[in-house]
């Protein structure tokens, strides 16, 4: 728990952080670089048009951090809110309370993706 605390509290800074403080162009275009693997210049590398991928990266960050935690508290107040309909409406509705996350929570670690095409 202590490194994913870690990770998700540097994730955090890196996205308060670097963003102002790193002037990297995600739209310059270098036709000569495209599609090259990472190196000393170009961290993670360049796409297909020659852009490097670390600035697209930081850019992308904060949005990225802010989704995943709008979804987490999403989830939060939804479970919240199916646990205290159970209290308050006693065991014997609980099947009743909660039909719809049961299916759901049934099915196979990654069938989900696939029953949506």
């Amino acid at each position: 728990m202590a490194a994913s605390a870690a990770i998700a509290t540097g994730a955090a800074l890196a996205a308060l952080v670097v963003p102002p403080l790193a002037r990297l162009d995600g739209q310059a275009v270098d036709a000569s670089t495209k599609l090259r693997p990472p190196s000393r210049e170009r961290l993670p590398g360049t796409g297909d048009v020659g852009r490097d991928l670390l600035p697209r990266c930081v850019h992308g960050l904060p949005i990225s951090l802010l989704v995943g935690l709008v979804a987490a508290l999403a989830a939060t107040v939804a479970g919240a809110a199916f646990g205290a309909a159970v209290v308050a409406f006693g065991r014997r509705r609980d099947g009743a309370v909660l039909p719809g996350p049961t299916p759901v929570t049934g099915l196979p670690p990654g069938t989900t993706p696939l029953s949506s095409r």
